[in-house]
């Protein structure tokens, strides 16, 4: 998997997305409300399940991953986890129906950068939320590759 580059900080760049749902209904939905953000230039590749998601961050680079946290192949919220392990440089927003202030700290405590509830969002709320996720992913990426090079000083 190529993660040299997990976000992109150019104007004009199309950012690569993952979007991890198994209802295509509320896919098609965030879809079109990406849309609604004519700046936002991007491209999404769908997955329904976790085994393709995987398979996905194998083979091609994305730059933020959009991830439901029931999914049929991996029930009990362990998407997340699984996904996290596999790809550690891809800033992970969770994007669910399930409106939890516990779940929703958990999340963050397992890696997420945040925590959305779907018909809560709109398209505006949620690039805003993409950009944020991908810039606090990189600052965190660069804090932690600096971080030896401090200690090593010591």
């Amino acid at each position: 998997m190529n993660t040299e580059k997990a976000t992109h900080e150019v104007e004009g760049e199309v950012v690569e997305v993952l979007l991890v749902e198994d209802n295509p209904g509320d896919a098609r939905l965030i879809r079109e409300k990406l849309l609604e953000v004519p700046s936002f230039e991007h491209r999404v590749t769908h997955v329904g399940r976790l085994s393709e998601a995987r398979h996905q961050l194998a083979s091609a680079r994305f730059d933020v991953a959009l991830l439901d946290l029931v999914l049929p192949d991996k029930p009990r919220m362990g998407s997340l986890i699984e996904i996290y392990d596999q790809s550690v440089r891809l800033p992970i927003v969770v994007l669910t129906g399930l409106d939890d202030e516990t779940l929703a700290m958990w999340t963050l405590e397992e890696g997420a950068q945040d925590y959305l509830v779907k018909d809560q969002v709109d398209g505006h709320s949620l690039v805003r939320c993409i950009r944020r996720a991908m810039k606090r992913h990189t600052t965190q990426t660069e804090r932690l590759r600096r971080a030896p090079a401090r200690f090593a000083l010591t």
